[in-house]
């Protein structure tokens, strides 16, 4: 061994551990909703036609399964060391089922496994190694780069086990590169939502604190916040619109609609900036990404500081700031949800609110209970969720200000 591998030694001395990637949660629901669809226009119209089409969605399906028992057998084997008979054909019938049903992103995945085995299970890496090349040919033409880097790293896996150092370094950084993409924080935070509550909780939260997160290592370097989430985003990709896609369909928000052009229920076609330019004029995350984080830099933050440096305590400063935003802005959420008229008079209430005095005085506080109680009093459809969203946003500022000095 040299020190030519210096940087990246934690991302080679992998041994036996393998990141885990999960098949698609989303795909499958949708995936088992068009079966649906097709068996009861069959049976119920007799459209025998799209019935292949079933089939497909269904070897899809199957597919995904056997990817995942694979997977949970793959586990069993890092715990006992012992290799489990059935492995390898799951992994060989799931990659024989997405080539069958012309679906290259399913088969980049389901050969990255295959790879994987050979080189985990079997410490065979001239069988691994071809099979890993397929993924990642497969995966850089599908723009699947979460495979894409996986298959990578264990090429560079392999690439330093032949003492091949610079090509290890080439491919490892490439993969470490692929994995730190906005979309995939996205849809993974969305994912982790997902494990442990079926509400639609935090979409909006997620969208706005993950490129600021993810601009906040570059700021925390000395470089300005917002230049840096204006950098973040101008280079998002298709990628990301992809990831992100996911994401919302998963999080099923309320009010969505559809809309002409690259809506969340088809594949995009523009980066992820793009697709949210397109959307900025009714709904306030997107013209967030759009604005550079207008309302959070200029608007939200500010409010908040100065609610803080006058004394507020954290729960009085959030609860004015919320009420500022509301009283400024309609909340896009209740727009699409109740239409203009109900967001103008829920911001005229909030407006009603901060006259009184808002949480620093008694009338303001008794104008903040009847607001909230005329919020609840029509289930769902009056919820300011965006703007939570963005009082968040200025949370995650101001805190992460706080932070760096």
């Amino acid at each position: 061994m040299t020190d030519e591998l210096a940087e990246p030694q934690a991302l080679v001395e992998v041994e036996h551990r393998v990141e885990l990637y999960q098949p698609r949660i989303g795909q499958m629901d949708e995936l088992m909703r068009q079966v649906d669809e097709l068996y009861e226009r069959a049976i119920f119209g007799g459209e025998y036609d799209d019935l292949p089409e079933a089939d497909r969605a269904l070897d899809v399906v199957e597919a995904a399964l056997l990817l995942q028992r694979g997977r949970i057998l793959h586990c069993r084997f890092l715990e006992s060391g012992v290799e489990p008979p059935e492995e390898l054909g799951y992994f060989e019938r799931a990659a024989e089922l997405y080539r069958g049903a012309g679906d290259d992103r399913g088969e980049a995945l389901a050969r990255f496994w295959i790879g994987c085995f050979h080189q985990v299970v079997r410490d065979d890496n001239g069988t691994a190694v071809p099979f890993l090349t397929a993924s990642v040919e497969l995966s850089r033409t599908t723009g699947d780069d979460l495979t894409l880097s996986y298959a990578l790293r264990h090429l560079g896996v392999a690439a330093q086990m032949s003492g091949n150092f610079p090509e290890a370094r080439e491919l490892l950084e490439e993969s470490t590169a692929l994995r730190r993409t906005l979309g995939d924080t996205i849809l993974r935070a969305v994912e982790a939502t997902r494990r442990v509550t079926a509400a639609n909780t935090n979409l909006g939260m997620v969208l706005l604190l993950a490129p600021l997160a993810r601009a906040a290592a570059v700021a925390v370097s000395g470089h300005d916040l917002r230049d840096a989430v204006r950098t973040v985003l101008s280079v998002t990709t298709v990628g990301d619109s992809e990831r992100a896609y996911e994401a919302i369909r998963l999080a099923a928000p309320g009010g969505l609609g559809k809309v002409s052009g690259e809506d969340v229920s088809s594949a995009p076609t523009r980066p992820l900036l793009d697709v949210m330019r397109l959307a900025a004029d009714r709904d306030d995350v997107a013209h967030e990404y759009d604005s550079g984080f207008a309302i959070t830099f200029d608007v939200a933050s500010p409010v908040l500081a100065r609610l803080r440096q006058d004394g507020a305590d954290w729960t009085d400063a959030v609860v004015q700031l919320f009420l500022t935003l509301l009283a400024q802005r309609p909340d896009t959420l209740i727009v699409r949800k109740a239409g203009r008229d109900a967001a103008a008079s829920v911001s005229a209430r909030a407006g009603e609110a901060l006259a009184r005095g808002g949480v620093r005085t008694p009338e303001g506080r008794a104008a903040v209970d009847r607001l909230d109680e005329h919020l609840r009093a029509s289930g769902n459809r009056l919820n300011p969720g965006t703007t939570a969203d963005l009082s968040a946003a200025a949370l995650f500022v101001h805190l992460l200000g706080l932070h760096q000095r």
